[in-house]
């Protein structure tokens, strides 16, 4: 016997096995009317399986992509996070910065006090100093 491919009204693809012999024409024709509607029955059993093999790739190419924009939404949550963290960090690191510059002011302040004390000790001592000497 030999195998070939038949294809049926469907566009469906299946096997049927011929008699080598020329013998019996007849049988030939029963063996192909019966693998014909096995055939038919594969071929929509097997196109049946294609229409589902399809909707179930699209079913996984639409998970992968969910669990892909899942993964993207993390990420961004994630970065949003340590932005905020790092925004709030700053805030307190520039809290801290202008009390150490009203300190720093107030220190300058100070010194420019002293400063001027001092400038005007010396004025009165070298009064004094003129006074002595006059």
């Amino acid at each position: 016997m030999v195998g070939f491919f038949n294809k049926d009204d469907e566009g469906n693809y299946g096997t049927a096995e011929k008699d080598g012999s020329a013998n019996s024409d007849n049988t030939v024709k029963s063996n192909e009317q019966a693998s014909g509607f096995e055939q038919t029955q594969d071929g929509q059993a097997s196109g049946s399986m294609v229409g589902i093999d399809g909707l179930m790739d699209k079913r996984i190419k639409l998970e992968e992509s969910i669990n892909y924009v899942g993964h993207m939404i993390k990420t961004l949550k994630d970065k949003r996070s340590r932005l905020e963290k790092d925004v709030e960090e700053e805030a307190v690191d520039i809290k801290n910065l202008r009390e150490q510059l009203i300190k720093i002011r107030e220190y300058i302040d100070e010194e420019n006090k002293g400063i001027e004390n001092l400038t005007k000790k010396r004025s009165q001592i070298e009064s004094e100093a003129d006074e002595v000497r006059g």
